[in-house]
């Protein structure tokens, strides 16, 4: 067999075997990260100084922070821009935070608990990649 008829043949048992799913998807070697937008509702008064703080009740991804007390949530907190504070989990989309929007000397202003919906934004369904949710939180 010639090499343009051996590598055609080659190339024909390949597409054959994708065609019948015996050839797994290769998946890049990556990590990602998901992002969780709080937005506060509309009805918030104007203020400056305010944070999030986004918790889980077990390890969900998020950054541990130095001073939380011990005990098994897990936060991370995110300054608030204008009505918004973005924060991240490493590989993780867990099912439900705690949120709670801290004034300037840290006092709860409002929170909740969320169960959050993630969508896809990159990626692909067999290989995994980013998503994304947001939770509102109303006025108190």
């Amino acid at each position: 067999m010639s090499g343009g008829r051996a590598l055609a043949w080659a190339g024909a048992v390949l597409v054959l075997a994708a065609c019948d799913g015996g050839v797994e998807q290769a998946c890049p070697a990556v990590a990602w990260s998901n992002g969780v937008t709080v937005a506060l509702a509309g009805d918030w008064p104007p203020g400056e100084g305010r944070t999030v703080r986004v918790g889980c009740p077990e390890p969900c991804g998020l950054d541990i922070r130095e001073d939380a007390p011990p005990g098994p949530v897990h936060e991370g907190v995110a300054p608030l821009t204008g009505a918004t504070a973005s924060l991240s989990f490493v590989m993780a989309t867990p099912d439900e935070v705690d949120v709670a929007v801290l004034g300037p000397d840290g006092g709860v202003l409002a929170g909740l608990s969320a169960d959050l919906e993630w969508e896809r934004v990159g990626g692909s369904a067999g290989c995994g990649g980013p998503h994304e949710a947001t939770v509102t939180v109303p006025a108190p």
